[in-house]
């Protein structure tokens, strides 16, 4: 029987290295988002992203360095970044849709919650929620693919940047 611990301080994997994980998802989103514009659908790279964010927040999940909300944080949004692998067949798949729309503010929430006001975390923060309700509001829309690529990219650039100021502050912490 192995001890997980160990094995996670032996290839040194910490909070600044799921957070980088997140802003490389992000990125890849946006990459998709950016192909989509010009008229290409790479349905794996979503797929890549989805599973990624789900084994990152499932990582997230048993980090005893983090505290219980923003575990409890990560379970949920692990859960819902499964849902968006759902496969949608024809017509709508609420659940893949909510999933998509939900993933991120859900892990944002407790970031969020106890940034100091002024923080780039708290901005961010409040930027990623805009876009998940946008994100589930243009879902039903009728919206052309050009303008629902360009939203892709745009809200991708927001999730990345929330990653990224977590990554940040991460990186300050531990110096």
């Amino acid at each position: 029987i192995y001890n997980t611990e160990s094995i996670f301080t032996m290839i040194n994997i910490t909070n600044k290295t799921y957070y980088a994980i997140c802003v490389l998802c992000a990125g890849l989103t946006a990459l998709g988002g950016l192909l989509l514009v010009f008229g290409t659908y790479v349905g794996v790279l979503y797929n890549i992203v989805s599973i990624l964010m789900a084994f990152c927040m499932m990582m997230m999940c048993v980090q005893k360095t983090l505290p219980k909300e923003f575990r409890y944080s990560a379970a949920a949004s692990m859960v819902l970044w499964l849902f968006t692998m759902v496969p949608t067949g024809e017509g709508y798949n609420l659940l893949s849709i909510l999933g998509g729309a939900l993933a991120w503010p859900v892990f944002a929430w407790p970031y969020f919650r106890n940034a100091q006001p002024e923080s780039f975390v708290r901005k961010t923060g409040s930027m990623v929620f805009v876009a998940g309700a946008a994100q589930l509001v243009g879902s039903f829309a009728p919206l052309s693919q050009m303008f629902a690529a360009v939203l892709s990219v745009v809200f991708a650039l927001i999730y990345g940047l929330f990653s990224y100021f977590l990554f940040k502050g991460e990186a300050e912490h531990e110096s």
